[in-house]
């Protein structure tokens, strides 16, 4: 799982959104994705730690596991929001 992967997991997961939208999105998210190799990009630093970031195995490992504390503590923040409210 790289950490493009990651965040559209999460959003599709959490974030009400169309689904024709959330594909459009992560479409361009993908063109992103495979513009940042190229030579005009090499030198931005979102670029740069982008890719150090998803190279290693072990940083793309990194990034399914974090899956799951992430969704847990999203929901949990959700649960406490609709205690307060009430």
């Amino acid at each position: 799982m790289k950490l493009l992967d990651l965040i559209f997991a999460i959003v599709s997961k959490f974030v009400p959104i169309n689904p024709s939208s959330l594909a459009q999105l992560e479409s361009e998210g993908r063109q992103w994705e495979a513009s940042l190799e190229r030579e005009d990009n090499k030198g931005k630093m979102i670029a740069t730690w982008y890719i150090k970031l998803n190279k290693e195995w072990y940083m793309r490992l990194l990034w399914a596991v974090l899956f799951v504390p992430i969704t847990q503590y999203l929901r949990n923040a959700e649960r406490e929001d609709g205690e307060e409210e009430m």
